[in-house]
């Protein structure tokens, strides 16, 4: 045989018996998270690798990196300056993979980013048609996303009595957080024990209870557009939790519900 037949045989042979070359890669979920001054939210990132040992690492110190199997969670220390906002970065390495770096951006005081606004596709609505003693009307939204019921608020609120319940309406303006039962006001969230009542806000299965802020309603027709700007206390931690800010654009439909159902 051909000496130079026997060089292309024993090379392929060669080639069969190296092992597959395994080339390291790495992705993560998210690249850009915003941070409100006094956010006390977990974000989650996950980090999808085929090298079984990563890092990840915080440019700063007001950044804290919690890490877990599949991904890292990130928080950021409270921010109090008024003048400008602060930016760090976080590197994600796995491996001979180009590491990649997480932006992190925390406003300053009295800004609140865009992301932190969310945005619900669903209202629904009661009201209690027969319980006028306290000279109000009683109502309940609820908001929610139809893709997503893991986030979810609960408002709970009075609006002045209407002349009649057939096409239920509840008033325009600004409702404040305040236990009373008069007109435009919301009631505060309230637990006891395992339960809880009144308002409060779910957010990645989190219940915080709303206990102060704002509720703004305004209407063109039949569409409604409802803004919270809500602080209240995570039933679990009783950490403070603020801006809680969700945004409603829609009609709402209304279903009566008798007085005994009522709470409060």
């Amino acid at each position: 045989m051909n000496r130079c037949v026997w060089l292309i045989i024993l090379f392929f042979i060669a080639a069969c018996d190296q092992p597959p070359i395994t080339i390291d890669k790495l992705l993560i979920t998210a690249d850009n998270i915003e941070f409100a001054a006094n956010d006390v939210d977990e974000l989650f990132v996950e980090v999808i690798t085929n090298v079984p040992s990563w890092t990840a690492n915080a440019s700063v110190e007001w950044i804290n990196i919690d890490r877990v199997y599949d991904g890292f969670y990130i928080t950021a220390e409270p921010y109090t300056d008024t003048g400008k906002d602060r930016m760090g970065r976080i590197t994600v390495q796995a491996g001979d993979a180009n590491p990649v770096t997480v932006i992190v951006t925390q406003y300053r005081v009295g800004t609140i980013p865009a992301g932190n606004v969310i945005t619900f596709d669903t209202c629904e609505g009661h009201y209690y048609g027969d319980f006028i003693d306290i000279g109000a009307a009683h109502f309940i939204l609820g908001l929610y996303n139809s893709y997503d019921m893991q986030t979810l608020v609960c408002i709970d609120g009075y609006c002045t009595l209407p002349s009649s319940f057939a096409s239920f309406k509840f008033d325009v303006g600004v409702y404040y957080v305040e236990k009373t039962g008069s007109v435009r006001s919301i009631w505060p969230g309230e637990s006891y024990g395992n339960d809880y009542d009144g308002s409060f806000f779910i957010h990645n299965l989190k219940n915080t209870l709303i206990t102060g802020g704002t509720f703004t309603v305004s209407a063109l027709g039949d569409i409604y557009t409802l803004n919270t700007n809500f602080s209240g206390k995570d039933i679990v931690t009783g950490k403070i939790v603020n801006d809680i800010r969700v945004k409603y654009t829609g009609p709402i439909p209304f279903e009566n519900l008798s007085a005994e159902t009522n709470s409060h």
